[in-house]
């Protein structure tokens, strides 16, 4: 059963293996790598959607972290977010498990965060995860460069 859940402090080890995962540095901000110090202030200080506009989540397969979603650029005042998934080990990739959490997440981010749009970044190399989020009602409005790699930005009406 897959469940997801807010990161805490508590959490700092997986959070700090996947994070520096170098193929998760290619689509982010702030590239690795990272020092458990780096996540523990991470998690302590910036961890707060409302505060920061940014949190870290954790999915779990009966109780045991599989992977995190990553939530970004909270807009409260458009009720929009960027998420990312990132499931490492690839035994629990192709599962169904990313589709299962950001389903998850969808339904938590509009009912209790009245998210209205959903975005996301995906790198046009990364076939798999443009059809999972396809998959799920995600259209493509533009595309970018980032770090010489070319991005599809999609986004979704909820």
């Amino acid at each position: 059963m897959i469940q997801i859940r807010k990161a805490t402090r508590s959490d700092w080890r997986w959070i700090h293996h996947w994070e520096n995962f170098e193929s998760l540095w290619e689509v982010t901000l702030h590239p690795g790598p990272f020092t458990s110090d780096d996540i523990i202030q991470f998690l302590d200080h910036q961890n707060d959607l409302k505060a920061h506009g940014q949190e870290r989540w954790l999915i779990s397969l009966y109780q045991e972290p599989i992977g995190m979603l990553d939530l970004f650029e909270w807009d409260k005042n458009r009720n929009r977010i960027g998420i990312g998934v990132a499931i490492p080990d690839p035994n629990f990739r192709r599962r169904g498990y990313a589709k299962k959490s950001l389903v998850m997440a969808t339904d938590i981010l509009k009912s209790q965060w009245n998210i209205q749009e959903i975005f996301c970044n995906i790198q046009e190399s990364n076939k798999g995860s443009l059809k999972l989020f396809r998959s799920l009602g995600f259209e493509k409005v533009g595309q970018k460069k980032w770090n010489g790699h070319a991005i599809h930005e999609l986004s979704l009406t909820i």
